[in-house]
């Protein structure tokens, strides 16, 4: 009895069913290990000259709380200048595991623009990140600096700092202001407006608010001399209506 043509077919779509479930069932049963280990010989290839990002990556060192509890189990590795390697906890089963069959052991590299370890201080950190972002906003420039890690990796120390180890926001405002002195406006042609507006002032107007400014510097000089407290004294009132139709300008 010969099959037709259909039932040949049929037979064939099942057989060919059956073989691509076979191999779909292989591939998830597939070792991936050897993607991972051994790991590759490091090859550093710092990022040439300066992009628009760059990517610090900065680890702190362990409490004497975190090293008593046996945290520090040579899970990162730094390779300088740019690159860590991350790896297994030594006491994780994946290490263990590792150790018992002789294998080499699995990990995994990652590259920054630069990679600053536990020893590195708050000025060098600021000197290697911030300091030319700093200088090129002096010179109209436009930056963005912000961290980005979870809870209790750093962030507040590596921003603001303690009073005696001033982070990269202090550090960055103390280049700001040292170096204005040399471009203070002095002369008091405009005046702001509102939020984003101001007004120029003509010659008479210019002669009124320097006049008021150094009257205002009088009347303070004179007010810590005699230990007088502006906010305190019964002369606030009679300051206060001469400030209404004047306002202060800084000018930087």
């Amino acid at each position: 009895m010969e099959s037709s043509p259909n039932n040949n077919n049929n037979n064939n779509h099942h057989q060919a069913d059956r073989q691509v479930v076979q191999v779909q069932v292989d591939d998830l049963k597939r070792d991936l290990s050897s993607e991972f280990s051994p790991l590759p010989d490091a090859q550093h290839s710092s990022i040439e000259g300066r992009e628009h990002l760059q990517v610090y990556l900065r680890i702190r060192p362990f409490t004497s709380a975190e090293s008593d509890n046996g945290e520090s189990q040579d899970c990162v590795t730094i390779e300088p200048p740019d690159t860590v390697m991350l790896k297994h906890p030594s006491l994780s089963l994946s290490a263990r595991l590792s150790a018992d069959r002789s294998l080499a052991q699995t990990g995994q590299r990652f590259q920054f623009s630069q990679v600053y370890g536990p020893e590195t201080t708050q000025g060098e950190l600021f000197q290697g990140t911030v300091k030319d972002l700093v200088k090129d906003v002096l010179e109209g420039g436009n930056s963005l600096v912000f961290t980005y890690g979870v809870t209790n990796a750093g962030k507040t120390f590596t921003f603001l700092g303690p009073d005696a180890d001033a982070g990269i926001l202090p550090r960055s405002l103390d280049v700001i202001f040292s170096s204005i002195d040399e471009r203070v406006f002095t002369e008091t042609t405009v005046k702001p407006h509102r939020c984003h507006e101001f007004t120029r002032l003509s010659r008479t107007q210019q002669a009124e608010e320097a006049a008021f400014k150094r009257n205002l510097f009088r009347q303070l000089k004179e007010s810590e001399k005699s230990n007088i407290s502006l906010l305190n004294s019964t002369n606030k009132t009679l300051l206060e209506g001469k400030l209404q139709s004047f306002s202060l300008c800084c000018y930087l």
